[in-house]
């Protein structure tokens, strides 16, 4: 990239544009006014989407007009959407600065001069997929879409020439955000807890974990952390676990006393900061600065930095994923990530079918002898979490944890390296589909 002259670097060495000098030398014009991670990526380890592209990163599209009457070149519009039904007031784009955070509430956008609009998300695609594709035709009054999700629901099954639903992105940030820590009996002789469980925000399996735990005999044994969600949502626990909400109630926070002291130091930062703010300004998807790791502004969500404190003081962790309830929803975040790569052992704590799914993205997991992952097949919800949390208690009374890690010790090494090599193959799996042709060719709206 370096001898490269057709992209320019920012401050933070990143390729923010194309050199305006070269513009007559192009053969794609990309406007990309969200810095999409997974394209800069691609561009910062020499493998290009778009080969010689012009790169305009101005918060507004252009206009069919601005394009010379003999520009031949292909083009592209690359937009950042997690949903495509709140425009700003009047329906309008912001008058300054990039468009970063919720390019989902800009509607009407006029991409019509497009030859392909690819829209990305860190979220998973959670409707049926005309209904999706309908809702992004209408955004961007164009129907030369590529959608690129970080998971779907598995009763909807879209055309493979519009739909990516396996980008990682979360995976991605993780491995790019840390540097490995090697945990073992000479780095960490003496671990005092025996799970991690830091669940995130109130939803339903994080509240019936949490009765749980406060009913068991190792409530101490835990280092846990549960948030208020910054909004409202569905928590189906009255339902699931009648006699527990019953007896405990809606459960808004816990956190550990031990925990403050034990967590990475601009993660406590963040905390103290945010200490006497609402629960949107301390929800863990936001940023916080990281220089020297080669991130986009020195930036990332603090919830992708790997707990090594944590990690070094108890010995497994119970995962408590975004998509919590049903047997459909394929969505993996970075509460998975961090714990194949610091090679951690873990129980699953959610909807049905990640352990599935992991597999299937080549992983390996851990069942067997000590570990039964059944529960992880099992559709009904609130027998999913009694069989996790059979499971939970059985790794608790495993007499010694550095056997348990010696006998998982190809797992772990195994899924560490793959983790670290899953999201530059994706980089080319993801430049292949853009580039898959049409099916089904329609005349632009």
């Amino acid at each position: 990239m370096d001898n490269n002259v057709f992209y320019v670097w920012d401050n933070h060495r990143k390729v923010w544009a194309s050199n305006p000098d070269m513009r007559d030398e192009t053969e794609w014009f990309v406007w990309d006014p969200h810095s999409w991670w997974e394209y800069n990526r691609a561009l910062m380890v020499g493998q290009e989407w778009f080969p010689r592209a012009e790169i305009y990163r101005g918060v507004r599209p252009p206009g069919p007009g601005e394009f010379k009457a003999d520009d031949k070149r292909k083009k592209v519009a690359l937009l950042f959407f997690e949903h495509f039904a709140r425009p700003l007031s009047g329906g309008t784009i912001a008058d300054s600065g990039p468009i970063e955070d919720h390019p989902t509430l800009i509607s009407n956008l006029a991409l019509n001069w497009a030859d392909i609009v690819v829209t990305h998300s860190t979220e998973a695609m959670n409707n049926w997929w005309p209904r999706v594709y309908g809702d992004v035709c209408n955004a961007v009054h164009s129907d030369r879409i590529k959608c690129v999700f970080a998971g779907s629901q598995r009763y909807t099954l879209p055309p493979q020439d519009r739909f990516f639903n396996d980008q990682l992105s979360f995976f991605s940030y993780v491995v790019q955000a840390n540097s490995f820590q090697e945990i073992t009996e000479k780095t960490v002789p003496f671990r005092k807890y025996m799970f991690d469980v830091l669940m995130g925000t109130v939803k339903t399996a994080r509240t019936y974990l949490m009765y749980r735990l406060l009913e068991s005999d190792f409530l101490d044994h835990c280092l846990i952390n549960l948030q208020p969600r910054p909004w409202e949502d569905p928590n189906l626990i009255n339902e699931i676990d009648p006699v527990g909400f019953a007896q405990h109630g809606i459960i808004q926070r816990y956190t550990s006393p031990e925990l403050n002291q034990l967590e990475e130091t601009v993660v406590h930062r963040f905390k103290q900061d945010t200490q006497d703010l609402g629960p949107r300004e301390q929800y863990s998807v936001n940023l916080v600065y990281r220089p020297g790791y080669g991130l986009p502004g020195d930036n990332t969500p603090m919830s992708v930095i790997v707990p090594w404190g944590i990690y070094q003081s108890s010995w497994y962790s119970i995962v408590c994923e975004t998509a919590d309830i049903g047997s459909s929803n394929t969505f993996l975040t970075e509460k998975t990530a961090k714990c194949l790569f610091a090679k951690r052992i873990f129980i699953m704590f959610n909807g049905a079918g990640l352990l599935k799914r992991l597999q299937e993205l080549g992983f390996k997991t851990f069942h067997g002898d000590i570990i039964d992952e059944s529960y992880d097949n099992e559709p009904n919800d609130a027998q999913r979490y009694a069989m996790a949390w059979q499971q939970i208690q059985r790794l608790y009374h495993t007499d010694n944890p550095r056997s348990v890690y010696k006998h998982f010790q190809d797992v772990l090494e195994h899924n560490h390296q793959h983790i670290k090599t899953l999201a530059e193959s994706q980089l080319t799996q993801i430049k292949d589909f853009i580039h898959i042709p049409f099916v089904l060719e329609q005349p632009k709206i």
